[in-house]
């Protein structure tokens, strides 16, 4: 079983077309009256309906890293609000963690201009790990546990790490790929590893 298909009312067809497409870089595939049809993937489209609409839905898209960096580039260039929460949008803040069918995400989210949610993520591998982060280190959030842990490039040996100082790791960086990507390590023996905070900036500065 695989979903078809899916209505969206929208409010102003010509402008949700042009949202759609310019902004998220789906096809538009014509018209079938009352509906436009935007193409996601092979095996998935969205059927635009201008019955109006007060918004509330809310559309998750997973992306590539490359498509990711490229939908946020065209957001922000657009003056679109954002947010790294579904509940935070307009703090300018971002890409968040997120959630989705295969796991952990980078997450963004704003709203098309019927007010619906749009959220755009990438997939963290290996359970939520980050391979984006600088100095071949990657963390990730250890499910339903409130703990974090390294995982040492070559070895992958996971370093669990303090509640505490995983509290203030969260916060993004410029151009590193993520949320956690604040800090090097030096293993100065077979067990002892010494963490260097890094200087933290906002994604997108």
């Amino acid at each position: 079983m695989r979903l078809d298909h899916l209505i969206l009312l929208v409010n102003d067809l010509t402008a949700s077309v042009d949202f759609y497409t310019r902004i998220l870089g789906l096809s538009h595939e014509g018209d079938r009256p009352p509906f436009a049809t935007l193409r996601v993937t092979p095996d998935f489209v969205i059927q635009l309906a201008p019955f109006g609409t007060n918004g509330g839905e809310h559309l998750a898209f997973a992306l590539t890293r490359d498509e990711f960096d490229e939908v946020f580039r065209r957001v922000r260039e657009a003056r679109i609000e954002y947010g790294d929460a579904f509940d935070a949008v307009g703090n300018m803040n971002g890409p968040g963690r997120a959630d989705g069918a295969h796991g952990a995400t980078y997450s963004l989210y704003f709203f098309d201009p019927n007010r619906h949610l749009i959220e755009i993520a990438y997939c963290s591998p290996i359970s939520g790990a980050s391979t984006d982060c600088p100095h071949g280190l990657s963390i990730a959030r250890v499910p339903r546990v409130a703990s974090s842990f390294l995982v040492l490039p070559n070895t992958g040996a996971q370093i669990a790490l303090p509640n505490p100082l995983t509290a203030l790791l969260r916060r993004p960086l410029t151009g590193v790929g993520g949320y956690f990507c604040t800090f090097s390590s030096s293993v100065l023996s077979a067990s002892v590893i010494a963490v260097r905070i890094l200087a933290a900036t906002s994604w997108g500065a």
